[in-house]
């Protein structure tokens, strides 16, 4: 009977964080009045940071992108903090010097939570966007952001983070596509009710006096920020026209640790922010454990799907172990043919999917086992 019992709540919760939320969700927020854009006459002075620690293969492109904002040049500022670089990022931005540019640059290298600080101490921005330096903004996006504070109920702003497809990352690029379309159309309708679960520091954009100094300890930053401005009573929205493009990693190996540090980063907020995310305090903790914590958990339910399946003497169930094994083995007919330009869907999926439940495992056991950042830190491949 108890193993009966694990099954149907594995099931039903997996069923519940992939369909049944999201249906809520959008049913919701249809009943929601759509605002009318704002009018982007609105333009508050506007500090871009970059955090960009040996960021040389792109600097000079992220540097470029953001002169090229269409925003008024005298309420501008372009901050780029590239502390402990032992590369030519710090030389490369420093060409732009005559062009409102300012460059934060210490020998010393304490984590990016830290050099986000030390560049909001220096920023004169009412508005801060935070990006990162491997991404690009369409020039017209900061002005659309930075319009929706014109709602003084908002307090942070996030944009579309869109992944390129690349023939020759397409290994990688198919999954972290599909992946981001769907967290955009859950963040559009979260969004529309209240406030998204977290922002995305490849473009988010926040009221200055919001922020609160980051712990040198945490990984992501984007979401403590986005519990900060939510614990002070504010929304953070997501503007999906605005978008910001980035390519994926370069390989499956580099793919798995960014994964597996961001689940690691994740389980540091719970902790910090336990209190303020119990999952029916409130209908924002409600929604981000249905969204955000359930998903670093399916690796879990999983697995309980599959030893409860396995070890149940009924014919009946016999059938969700035949179909746990086939897509499994699907997925390790993909992993092996990693390596060719182009994996067939049937493989592909599969595989990506249980790499990226893997790396949410991963991701906890280095929490478990209290691992420091510059442990599990290993920089991707541009």
């Amino acid at each position: 009977m108890m193993l009966k019992i694990i099954f149907w709540v594995c099931f039903a919760t997996i069923i519940y964080h992939y369909m049944l939320f999201p249906i809520f969700i959008i049913i919701t927020s249809s009943f929601i009045k759509k605002k009318e854009s704002p009018p982007l006459q609105y333009t508050p002075v506007l500090s871009v940071i970059v955090a960009a620690y040996n960021e040389e293969a792109v600097i000079r492109d992220k540097v470029i992108n953001c002169l090229e904002f269409d925003y008024p040049k005298d309420k501008f500022e372009l901050i780029v903090v590239c502390d402990g670089s032992t590369d030519k990022t710090f030389e490369i931005v420093k060409y732009f010097f005559h062009m409102s540019v300012v460059a934060l640059h210490d020998v010393n290298r304490l984590g990016k939570s830290m050099a986000l600080n030390r560049a909001v101490s220096h920023a004169s921005g009412d508005i801060i966007l935070f990006t990162d330096a491997n991404t690009i903004i369409d020039s017209h996006g900061p002005k659309t952001l930075v319009a929706r504070f014109s709602d003084e109920s908002v307090g942070g702003v996030s944009g579309k983070k869109e992944i390129t497809l690349d023939k020759k990352r397409m290994i990688i690029s198919k999954g972290d596509k599909a992946y981001w379309n769907f967290e955009s159309l859950l963040k559009y309708h979260e969004g529309r009710l209240g406030s998204i679960p977290t922002g995305d520091g490849e473009i988010f954009a926040i009221r200055r006096i919001l922020y609160k100094p980051l712990d040198q300890r945490i990984v992501n930053d984007d979401l403590a920020i986005t519990l900060e401005i939510v614990k002070q009573g504010f929304r953070v929205v997501y503007e999906p026209t605005v978008k910001s493009f980035e390519r994926s990693s370069v390989n499956l190996k580099d793919d798995y640790n960014v994964k597996a540090r961001m689940v690691f980063g994740s389980w540091q907020i719970f902790k910090y922010y336990g209190g303020f995310l119990r999952p029916f305090s409130s209908f924002f903790a409600f929604q981000f454990f249905s969204h955000k914590v359930l998903r670093y958990l399916m690796w879990l339910l999983l697995l309980g799907i599959l030893i409860s399946s396995g070890l149940i003497r009924q014919k009946s169930y016999r059938i969700f172990v035949a179909l746990q094994f086939g897509f499994y083995c699907l997925g390790f007919c993909g992993l092996f043919l990693r390596n060719k330009k182009e994996i067939p869907a049937l493989l592909y999926y599969p595989m990506y999917y249980s790499m990226v439940n893997l790396a949410s495992l991963h991701g906890l056991i280095h929490f478990i086992n209290n691992r420091s950042i510059n442990e599990i830190w290993k920089k991707a491949e541009r």
